[in-house]
């Protein structure tokens, strides 16, 4: 079951593991890579992280890899430039350069920008398992525990998330297992597909009925269709528009 308690002025919902996570009522938003409009703001940069959080988003969501050698870095994609990451050392990967000339920022990087913003959250997703202890060790280390949601198509990584971080929100990516079946782990949240969540709109209702959260991803149009299915988060690449429309709806 779950209860509602308030946090910070908000109606926030509480699941029976003590977790606290966003309530269902108004849509929050999360910017998918942070918020690049144009080249100066490349997906998963420090300047895309800065516009999302002067848009005021609820979240930045980025991607996390861990090197050969056990470096951590913010990126999306396996490869960049021809460089597969989890194959290569830092050495290599730290000297890539992203389209405004930065360099690609490390977690600590990252997560040092995100602290200077606490009222943004930052929604790690671990790209590979082995990413994930060492995320863990460096959120703990910063003492962000509170700051930090965390996403993993990886079931396992996920359920390692819980091991480590028993309090953490939680999310599951991958879109094949119900509400009811991921929060056995103590996963709080489904953090699904739009294609997944129109093939079942019925877990929309049974996540609430269980105290959990729903986000859906990734979400550049029909915003009203998702919040009228009462969805609790939609992630984007289009945050400007997104809050422009749910300030015009207060």
């Amino acid at each position: 079951m779950a209860s509602l308690v308030l946090l910070g002025g908000c109606q926030v919902t509480k699941n029976t593991a003590g977790t606290v996570v966003p309530g269902q009522g108004k849509v929050k938003v999360v910017a998918h890579r942070g918020y690049h409009p144009t080249a100066d703001y490349p997906e998963n940069s420090i300047a895309s992280l800065r516009y999302a959080q002067w848009l005021g988003v609820y979240g930045s969501e980025f991607d996390v890899w861990c090197t050969a050698d056990g470096g951590l870095y913010v990126n999306h994609d396996r490869t960049f430039n021809g460089v597969t990451l989890a194959k290569s050392t830092s050495d290599v990967v730290g000297k890539l350069t992203l389209s405004n000339g930065e360099k690609m920022p490390t977690l600590r990087q990252y997560l040092e920008q995100g602290k200077k913003v606490p009222s943004v959250k930052l929604i790690l997703e671990i790209k590979n398992y082995e990413a994930t202890d060492g995320c863990v060790a460096l959120v703990k280390e910063m003492k962000m525990e509170n700051q930090v949601e965390w996403i993993a198509f990886s079931y396992d990584a996920c359920k390692r998330v819980k091991k480590l971080l028993p309090d953490a929100i939680v999310q599951y990516l991958n879109g094949d297992k119900s509400p009811s079946e991921v929060l056995k782990d103590g996963i709080v949240a489904i953090d699904y597909s739009s294609s997944a969540l129109k093939k079942h709109p019925e877990w929309i209702l049974e996540a609430h009925k269980n105290g959990m959260f729903v986000n859906v991803w990734t979400v550049n149009s029909d915003f009203q269709y998702w919040i009228d299915l009462g969805v609790d988060v939609i992630t984007t690449n289009e945050s400007d528009a997104l809050l422009t429309l749910l300030k015009e709806k207060k």
